[in-house]
């Protein structure tokens, strides 16, 4: 009963704070847990739906997403192997929305990168991935988790065999990728980020996505 109880507070609670669409889920939720100051919400997040007892699809996929974002802020590696599980199990059975989609292929982008020699297999997986999302989608924040993961597989990757094609696929669509969010920051920015702020009509670019850009393009 409690965790019945548990699971009806958070589907109010996710109402209140986000605009659902496809997986209860959409680029300003998922904005607001990657440009927070430190990981309290975060780690809040997680706990709830690690919570359920019995989650539905809607709530595995939530959780994936968190565990990247996660990944991101710690590097430690079991978050981003909780992701990947959770959408293994999922992407066979089920049809996700694009931005669904650009997180699965920077799941498959983070197990290459912690093998020894890049996985072609899961190379492969960030790759189709990738593809499956319109080259000139109008979604800056979509374009901004393909173009930044792209662009940093691209340049590890050594020029040889399939893994030349991969890399060369790889920089050209996060060079791309990264260009268009920066004249998406020109068009329209903020300082920073609040979820009650947030004009999702003009959809602002944050001045830290900015900044995240040009420390990888520096790299």
């Amino acid at each position: 009963m409690r965790k019945a109880i548990l699971h009806l507070f958070f589907f109010i609670f996710s109402a209140m704070i986000t605009v659902v669409h496809g997986y209860g889920i959409d680029e300003v939720w998922a904005m607001y847990y990657m440009t927070q100051a430190d990981d309290s919400e975060l780690d809040r997040e997680i706990g709830v739906y690690e919570a359920i007892s019995s989650p539905i699809p809607e709530d595995d996929i939530s959780l994936a997403i968190l565990y990247i974002h996660k990944y991101l802020r710690t590097g430690k590696t079991v978050y981003s192997d909780k992701a990947h599980k959770r959408f293994k199990i999922l992407k066979d059975s089920h049809l996700p929305d694009y931005l669904v989609i650009a997180y699965m292929g920077m799941s498959s982008s983070f197990q290459a990168k912690k093998k020894t020699i890049f996985g072609a297999d899961d190379l492969k997986a960030m790759a189709a991935s990738f593809r499956s999302i319109p080259e000139h989608i109008e979604n800056w924040f979509i374009r901004f988790l393909r173009g930044t993961s792209c662009y940093e597989v691209g340049k590890k990757l050594p020029d040889i065999w399939i893994m030349g094609e991969i890399k060369k696929e790889a920089l050209d669509m996060g060079k791309a990728d990264l260009a268009y969010v920066l004249s998406c920051h020109d068009k329209a920015n903020i300082l920073s980020f609040t979820l009650s702020g947030y004009d999702r009509k003009r959809k602002p670019v944050p001045e830290s996505v900015r900044k995240t850009i040009e420390e990888i393009l520096e790299k």
